[in-house]
């Protein structure tokens, strides 16, 4: 079974890519739920069915540092303000603090 698994992954007897694939693994089996279905996302387009632990690291940094204290994503804000005819419009729109 673990021979179709390295298949899969297209390691192609390469010991260095089975370490990675292996210390990938570990770290994804550790990860909060939120953030484990987040990496399920960005694999499931991936050409190789995962992504590899750099690839992994910077998709994690990324997907955290645009949430929120309470784990919901940063939006940004847009400004509404009055046009000339009394409409209303977005005036421009803040980055997520």
């Amino acid at each position: 079974m673990f021979k179709y698994y390295v298949e899969s992954r297209k390691i192609h007897n390469k010991y260095d890519k089975l370490v990675e694939l292996m210390v990938y693994d570990r770290m994804k089996s550790v990860l909060p739920h939120f953030l484990a279905r987040h990496v399920l996302t960005l694999e499931s387009a991936h050409e190789k069915g995962w992504l590899g632990l750099k690839p992994l690291a910077e998709a994690l940094d990324a997907y955290v540092a645009n949430m929120q204290a309470d784990g919901r994503p940063r939006l940004p804000q847009a400004k509404v303000v009055d046009g000339s005819n009394g409409d209303k419009k977005i005036s421009e729109i803040s980055k997520p603090q």
